[in-house]
């Protein structure tokens, strides 16, 4: 029996090139620009920047003060306007946990009642029957006693009344 030969990953035919990646080529280009520009523009404004704080006017000064400023009285604003939403949401969740908390312990409370009128029906069942086993009991004992009185008379005169 003989084995088929494995053919060489070597002699494989040749595909044609993808051309995915000359079709991306420009997109990624462009996107590299814009990023280099953006990075530029930054790297401007931090220069002029440091330019007014250093070498500046006394007038480019407080204008970069009162930006500065400016920012940071912004940056207050949100945090408060952060804080204040934020008290809200927790003021909702409050009230929609209270609510709950409410509706089941009603729920809770009107299950225990219903538990306890079970337990107190099944309580009255409960004492009806021993009332009921106990008149049985004495009924049966009073027939035994009528039994008694009935064939009294003849066990007396069967074995008299000093029987041993």
């Amino acid at each position: 029996m003989s084995r088929p030969i494995r053919q060489s990953i070597l002699l494989r035919p040749r595909k044609s090139s993808s051309s995915a990646n000359s079709e991306n080529l420009e997109k990624e280009f462009e996107a590299e620009r814009v990023r280099l520009q953006t990075l530029q523009r930054k790297q401007q404004e931090i220069d002029e920047m440091r330019g007014k704080a250093l070498f500046g006017t006394p007038e480019q000064k407080e204008e970069m003060r009162s930006e500065v400023r400016e920012v940071m009285e912004r940056q207050l604003r949100e945090k408060e306007e952060r804080k204040r939403l934020e008290q809200e949401l927790d003021q909702l969740h409050g009230e929609h946990i209270a609510n709950h908390v409410a509706s089941t312990s009603s729920v809770e409370s009107a299950q225990e009642a219903q538990r306890r009128e079970y337990l107190r029906t099944i309580m009255e069942e409960n004492q009806r029957l021993v009332e009921l086993r106990q008149q049985q009991k004495l009924r049966e004992k009073e027939r035994e006693v009528e039994y008694e009185r009935q064939t009294g008379a003849v066990f007396f005169d069967r074995w008299g009344r000093n029987a041993r």
